[in-house]
């Protein structure tokens, strides 16, 4: 009776080990050399309802409130929906509202598309474009696509312009317009 249990264990382990030797040589599938590698990156996943915020020296240099949020790598972060300010050196305040847009991190630098709108809070200054890149360590920023710029008693639009956070220096280009000693409001 020992020995029958002792047998019936030991068959049960060749067969287990038949069954996994088995799965490890039919089962499994090796990648072939011209496949290695070329799977895609696994994607952040995407954040509902959030702030951003940008420091550097203890100094808030911007803050946005984003509906969608994406990483795309440690400096790119993918928005969606956004609305927030963008603090000036001076003290000023720019608040920003555009649909889409990319942040690069580390490089202080903005680009906002589909409909763009800025508006300085302490000097008077509008901006509406369809997209704006901002390189808040050099200060410029490039509007494209049908821009409107509002500046104390002055309307700017054309199809592109590069300016300053206070709107108050412009290049343009394409339909450049200019008119001075309206009255323009914008909101």
């Amino acid at each position: 009776m020992k020995n029958r249990h002792a047998i019936l264990g030991i068959g049960l382990a060749v067969v287990a080990f038949a069954a996994v030797f088995t799965w490890l040589i039919w089962g499994t599938d090796v990648p072939d050399k011209q496949t290695q590698g070329t799977r895609p990156a696994a994607t952040a996943p995407v954040v509902e309802n959030t702030v951003l915020t940008r420091e550097e020296k203890g100094k808030l240099l911007w803050k946005f409130n984003v509906k969608q949020s994406q990483t795309q790598d440690q400096n790119t972060i993918q928005m969606k929906g956004i609305e927030g300010d963008v603090y000036m050196s001076d003290g000023d305040v720019m608040h920003i509202v555009a649909n889409a847009g990319v942040a690069q991190v580390k490089e202080n630098q903005f680009k906002l598309t589909e409909g763009v709108t800025a508006k300085l809070q302490n000097a008077s200054g509008f901006l509406r474009a369809e997209q704006i890149t901002y390189d808040k360590k050099q200060d410029i920023l490039k509007a494209l696509g049908k821009v409107r710029i509002v500046r104390d008693k002055h309307l700017i639009t054309g199809d592109e312009a590069e300016t300053d956070g206070k709107f108050s220096h412009f290049k343009l280009k394409g339909n450049a317009y200019l008119e001075r000693g309206g009255n323009y409001e914008e909101k």
